[in-house]
């Protein structure tokens, strides 16, 4: 009986509850840079970052929103003369969103921090700057069980030493109920945070004065009172930071950070977990021997870790998105790249309804645009590979010291900037794949085989087969596009065909087995 290996499916567009896979890219004629995603009620994307391309002036913030399927809904921009960034954005529980981020503009003479509410219309209701002696920065913005909001970012300054953990209450119409700064007589720094199931807050970052080498990951634990629980450095004798931290179901915390004390490489993933007090219950290196780093990570509802980053060691260019999956008890089960020949790098990742994964950043597979990519459940997407990191239990080689940072009440001047104007812009959409259509087999016969390289490819593949094989070329629907020889043989794309994947089939006789190759214009 013949063996056919391509099965052609219906796409059917269904909302974010469905086994949806896609790769988009979305900017304009400069750079663009996506670093926060949430997920609405009915499965659409929100996402922000900073634009050169767009706005009033170096880089302004960018709002946008896209459908379950990746279509690109809105966007919209807000700035001045200097540099602005979106760094967080969090949809409220009114069914509208936030964004925060820091600002130059605005009236503030230094940096400072940017934070704008919009309704489930995306209409402007009001928006604050924030600003200190020196500099403020924001990383991130969460809601809290009043309504209102806790900022998590950096001040210099107002505290013990020279940069430290910055912790802000807004109430639901923005006005300034506490900050706090949190440090030591080093620098201390904070990149993310949440609101704990017990009311209280968490924060995580690096801190140059604790710990056991020149940096170490901080952890702050403080109570519904913004006074501190628990506090602790982790690390090795070298330099440890965090990027990321979320609340388990069972109390504890899973972080995300990188490490060049232990690992393959210069620098690997550090994924570890405490429980509820503090204590460290596991921690595992991923990495090779190039630069690999960890920006967001989540538990999931099957209980297991899922990390988001960059790889340098692994993927086909200078640096590839990547989704790494641990167990709840820390063994590690699979990891994904996605990426061509430049770099592209994942900045957030979420839980979607179907039990997928949306994770957003950057890419230069063309310029350098905002990178949007989805996939199943079972980790899959359309442009991903599989790889096989370096993995090293750290359980017992990190060290982790109980602290004690000062804790010190500030007040910033607070701008009301409710009036900024917030243009819609349109952007450029480039879809690269979606749900396929055609999926590539597993289980390749002995006798007949396909070779390519490089994949992904730019301008040419070299595509090997047995001499006496017919090689045919097909796009996501199935149509043919493309007939070659058997041996080896080079394909180069008709100029009118787009980036996205294709599928190469080689025949001999009545076997028949297929390969994905990545087409990167």
């Amino acid at each position: 009986m013949r063996r056919t290996y391509i099965a052609i499916l219906l796409l059917i567009a269904v909302a974010c509850f469905a086994q949806t896979q896609f790769t988009l890219l979305t900017g304009g004629s400069g750079r663009d840079e996506a670093y926060s995603l949430d997920c609405f009620s009915d499965g659409s994307y929100l996402m922000t970052g900073r634009t050169f391309s767009f706005g009033a002036g170096h880089t302004d913030i960018i709002v946008t929103k896209y459908s379950p399927i990746g279509t690109c809904e809105w966007a919209k921009v807000m700035g001045g003369e200097y540099a602005d960034i979106g760094f967080s954005v969090e949809v409220t529980s009114d069914g509208g969103f936030i964004v925060a981020g820091r600002s130059q503009n605005f009236g503030m003479s230094y940096m400072g921090i940017f934070i704008a509410k919009f309704s489930s219309t995306a209409t402007l209701e009001w928006a604050k700057g924030v600003h200190a002696s020196y500099y403020e920065y924001c990383y991130k913005i969460s809601q809290t069980s009043d309504n209102g909001f806790i900022i998590v970012g950096n001040v210099r300054s107002h505290g013990a030493g020279g940069d430290e953990c910055a912790l802000l209450k807004f109430s639901s119409t923005g006005n300034l109920e506490w900050a706090k700064a949190i440090g030591s007589p080093g620098d201390d720094q904070s990149y993310d945070g949440v609101v704990t199931s017990d009311g209280g807050y968490i924060i995580t970052g690096s801190t140059d004065n604790y710990g056991a080498g020149d940096n170490d990951i901080l952890v702050v634990k403080l109570d519904n009172t913004y006074g501190i629980e628990w506090s602790k450095a982790i690390g090795g004798t070298g330099d440890d930071f965090a990027e990321g931290i979320k609340q388990t179901s069972d109390n504890g915390f899973v972080i995300a950070g990188y490490s060049d004390t232990y690992g393959a490489g210069s620098l690997d993933i550090l994924t570890l977990k405490l429980n509820s007090t503090g204590d460290l219950l596991w921690a595992t290196s991923t990495g090779g021997t190039e630069d690999d780093l960890a920006t967001s990570i989540i538990e999931a509802s099957d209980g297991n870790i899922y990390t988001a980053g960059g790889t340098e060691s692994y993927g086909a260019g200078d640096r590839d998105l990547v989704l790494l999956k641990h167990s709840s008890t820390g063994s590690f089960v699979w990891a994904k790249t996605v990426g061509g020949s430049g770099d592209d790098e994942a900045a957030d990742i979420i839980e979607t309804s179907d039990g997928g994964f949306a994770l957003t950043g950057e890419s230069q597979i063309s310029s350098t645009e905002m990178l949007l990519v989805k996939f199943d459940a079972s980790g899959e997407n359309c442009m991903s590979f599989d790889i096989t990191p370096a993995t090293i239990t750290l359980t017992d080689s990190l060290t982790v010291t109980s602290v004690t940072p000062a804790i010190e009440s500030y007040t910033p001047t607070i701008i009301d900037t409710s009036d900024a104007e917030v243009p819609a812009i349109t952007l450029i959409d480039t879809m690269l794949c979606d749900n396929l259509g055609i999926t590539e087999e597993d289980f390749l016969p002995t006798d007949i085989y396909i070779e390519t390289n490089p994949n992904p490819f730019n301008s040419s593949v070299s595509i090997t087969a047995p001499e006496n094989a017919g090689v045919e070329i097909f796009d996501i629907e199935g149509r043919k596009i493309g007939e070659l020889a058997g041996g080896e043989q080079v394909w180069q794309p008709d100029e009118n065909l787009g980036s996205g994947v294709y599928l190469v089939r080689a025949t001999v006789g009545d076997e028949t087995t297929s390969k994905r190759i990545v087409y990167l214009k």
